[in-house]
């Protein structure tokens, strides 16, 4: 099971970037994927908070695959 494999420092850090998505306007409370978002990615501007940055690419790749992006 995945879950057994997230640790509870995982789990601050996706709550971590979960806040900066809903801050930055990106989700809403729901965590559906706004058009904010979309357009950041589209246009290449989409950062994380520096802590994140390594992996970015990976955040964008999950986003994308997400069922929230349809």
């Amino acid at each position: 099971m995945m879950l057994e494999k997230c640790t509870i420092w995982d789990l601050k850090k996706s709550e971590v970037l979960q806040h900066y998505l809903l801050d930055k306007g990106y989700i809403n409370t729901q965590g559906k994927i706004q058009d904010a978002l979309k357009i950041a990615l589209k246009d290449n501007t989409f950062k994380v908070p520096e802590e994140f940055a390594s992996m970015q690419e990976n955040i964008i790749q999950s986003i994308k695959k997400s069922c929230m992006w349809a």
